[in-house]
């Protein structure tokens, strides 16, 4: 088969994306043509197809002025995508169209022509954009419910999405139109939700697709490494509050004499780097590009995830316990349906420090039991969230819609 990926970004930003190239791959190892669209960016990885992408745009500063409106109208519905994307389905006799993220900068314009061509489309639910414009129900330092039961507006009142009216305005809009006019029920033959906690979410706040099927993620296991001589705990992931940056901070502070390595960037990494300069156990390596994560993991005893937003169903716990490495990690979103406690790893109430700083410490005191919870860890992998079992659930989708 000839299936479409389509994703506002071309590269490496984030989980959807890697979700989406590791897909990609998946499908291509196993015989099937795969056609991209995406967004032009200057961090693309290059692609014979990348003449039909649309131009670049950018929503972090979103403004109400005469000026920016021709963008701000595309995010609604872009006339260019749908240009676009209807020479590229000329050119290529597409099977499948799989989306991803594509609000904002590719809009669902593309939906209603790939109705039209009668190609049957899924899509994967990376985060709850459909449900909320704050797209990971998290604003002002905690859980954001202001949106539930489509009462989009009053994240508007709240500025739920970036503390600013006007993105929150937005945004709102956005999603009231699309919600109005049916464009994602209507085109879309079947939901992807990688958990049952956002299959059950977004129904109950108020989207009710004809249907949903819960797939996980995948990755691909991996030959462990011994544990480090010296105990070491890392991050990986968005600087950012959602993540529990400013727990973590307790954290490092309260335990002094462990190891700490931060992988990544986002807007925090400022307030990373000054908290580093005081905290001698903190190591930041800034972004690290997805295929040298493998040694960074390897020189860890445990990954922590402190989220203080409903998480899907994470990608790097998935990468740590490929390589073989516990995770300790809030309770909170899909979470649960990853980590076992006692067994792979365990979970703490989000947002309390001390509790995960004495777990840390009980966990790190005893080595073989980090072993035998990062081999099981690897053998939860091998069993339940391998590519093969992962490609045959999602054939299995594409062959229903067709």
């Amino acid at each position: 088969m000839n299936i479409l990926q389509a994703n506002k970004f071309y590269f490496n930003k984030g989980g959807a994306e890697r979700v989406m190239f590791a897909l990609s791959d998946l499908l291509r190892h196993h015989g099937h043509t795969v056609t991209p669209f995406a967004m032009l960016h200057k961090d693309n990885m290059h692609h014979a197809m990348e003449k039909f992408f649309v131009s670049s745009v950018t929503t972090e500063r979103p403004q109400l002025t005469l000026q920016s409106s021709k963008t701000l109208a595309r995010l609604f519905w872009s006339r260019e995508a749908t240009t676009k994307f209807k020479q590229l389905l000329e050119l290529s006799n597409v099977d499948i169209a799989h989306c991803h993220n594509i609000y904002h900068q590719i809009s669902p314009s593309i939906l209603s022509l790939l109705k039209s061509k009668k190609v049957p489309v899924v899509m994967t639910l990376h985060d709850f954009h459909l449900v909320s414009p704050a797209y990971n129900l998290y604003a002002h330092g905690g859980s954001c419910t202001h949106s539930k039961g489509s009462k989009f507006f009053n994240a508007v009142t709240h500025r739920c999405v970036k503390n600013s009216y006007a993105a929150s305005m937005l945004c709102a809009c956005e999603l009231w139109l699309h919600r109005k006019i049916k464009v994602y029920e209507n085109n879309i033959d079947c939901f992807l939700a990688p958990s049952r906690f956002m299959a059950h979410t977004i129904q109950e706040w108020g989207f009710h697709p004809r249907r949903i099927e819960v797939i996980p993620n995948f990755v691909e296991p991996k030959t462990p490494q011994p544990f480090p001589a010296q105990p070491s705990v890392l991050f990986a992931g968005r600087i950012s509050s959602e993540k529990g940056i400013e727990v973590l901070f307790k954290v490092i502070a309260l335990l002094p004499d462990v190891r700490f390595t931060i992988a990544g960037t986002g807007p925090m990494v400022n307030e990373v780097k000054q908290f580093a300069e005081t905290h001698k156990n903190l190591t930041l390596l800034g972004h690290v590009a997805p295929e040298k994560m493998g040694s960074i993991f390897d020189q860890c005893s445990l990954l922590i995830v402190p989220s203080l937003a409903p998480e899907v169903f994470p990608m790097i716990i998935l990468e740590a316990f490929a390589h073989g490495r516990p995770v300790i990690a809030s309770r909170t979103g899909g979470i649960p349906e990853l980590v076992t406690p006692g067994e792979t790893g365990e979970m703490i109430e989000a947002g309390d420090a001390e509790a995960f700083t004495k777990t840390i410490t009980t966990l790190l005191s005893n080595q073989s039991n980090l072993e035998r919870m990062g081999n099981r860890a690897l053998i939860l992998v091998q069993k339940k969230y391998s590519p093969e079992m992962h490609y045959q659930q999602i054939i299995k989708i594409y062959q229903s819609v067709r």
